[in-house]
């Protein structure tokens, strides 16, 4: 895995770039860390403690957008140049250290006005999918990774 960056970072950014997609979601992203630690437990903030990492995370580079997927029809992150910034729409959340906005929660989506009122919901959302190792969203349908899934996760995370 790279020191540098965060596993979450690190697989966005590939799925993007290099897999060409809109962003991964929530569940697939909290997957992963089962595939980095096999006896890693899932604690009930889960989706508290990733958006709060991701926010307080310093990047010059890209911002973290959550928005809805038209594509497969969920809530996805996604990771877009900072230097777009100016269009992007939604509630801008910023690093406490840097003041910079580090993460943007979609139009439209409703969760609340904090992080702790947006990671609620989304944990009420998610959690049972994720106890059920369903991480992956592949045609309508909540899913463990398929095994094409699971290779991109070790080669980017390098495991």
């Amino acid at each position: 895995m790279n020191n540098q960056t965060p596993y979450w970072h690190d697989l966005i950014l590939h799925w993007m770039d290099v897999e060409r997609r809109d962003g991964l979601t929530i569940p697939f992203i909290l997957g992963a860390k089962k595939e980095i630690d096999k006896e890693y437990k899932y604690e009930e903030n889960e989706v508290e403690k990733l958006f709060t990492e991701i926010i307080n995370y310093e990047d010059d580079n890209y911002i973290v957008t959550l928005a809805y997927c038209d594509r497969i029809g969920e809530k996805v992150l996604s990771l877009f140049k900072r230097i777009q910034e100016k269009y992007y729409q939604g509630k801008p959340f910023k690093n406490p250290k840097t003041h910079k906005v580090s993460m943007f929660i979609g139009n439209g989506s409703h969760l609340g006005e904090t992080v702790a009122e947006i990671s609620h919901r989304l944990q009420e959302e998610y959690q049972d999918k994720i106890l059920k190792n369903e991480f992956s969203y592949i045609n309508c349908t909540w899913q463990n990774y398929t095994t094409k899934e699971q290779e991109m996760i070790r080669n980017v995370l390098k495991l």
